[in-house]
């Protein structure tokens, strides 16, 4: 008797940067603690990031665009250690920038993709893959990730 067949199994693709829409979600959506170091420590936020993705990685300064900055932490992706920045629009939405190492060196220009609620903008640059992620009725969401792949 054959206790386990031997068939192949089709796996979809799963959309880029799951794992951003995922701790976005847990993290910056309304139940959870969106930071676990508050924006007067984003300094030592922005060392921690740094060390853990082994690339120096800057906070963004959003407030040109009306974003302002709530604090961050780090995270743990699909691919490797990551980090998320958390802001808050004039109208207390949350909009997050994720950044995380990649398992593989890849380019890949800003593109978009909708999950439910969540619209994430995302783009590979080498060995780190970024996201900007909110409601998608949030026209702060496009705004930061124009700001952000543009420079």
């Amino acid at each position: 008797a054959v206790l386990f067949r031997q068939e192949p199994v089709r796996v979809a693709a799963r959309p880029q940067m799951t794992d951003a829409v995922v701790a976005f979600r847990a993290f910056a959506g309304e139940a959870g603690q969106a930071v676990e170091f508050p924006a007067a420590q984003a300094a030592i936020l922005r060392q921690m990031i740094s060390q853990h993705l082994r690339h120096e990685i800057a906070v963004p300064d959003l407030s040109g665009i009306g974003l302002a900055f709530r604090g961050g932490r780090l995270l743990a992706s699909d691919e490797g250690p990551g980090g998320m920045f958390v802001y808050v629009d004039p109208t207390g939405e949350r909009i997050a920038v994720y950044v995380k190492t990649l398992a593989s060196e890849r380019e890949a220009a800003l593109s978009s993709r909708q999950d439910g609620d969540v619209t994430a903008y995302v783009w590979f640059t080498g060995e780190l893959g970024y996201a900007v992620l909110g409601s998608s009725a949030s026209p702060y969401v496009q705004r930061t990730a124009q700001r952000l792949f543009g420079r």
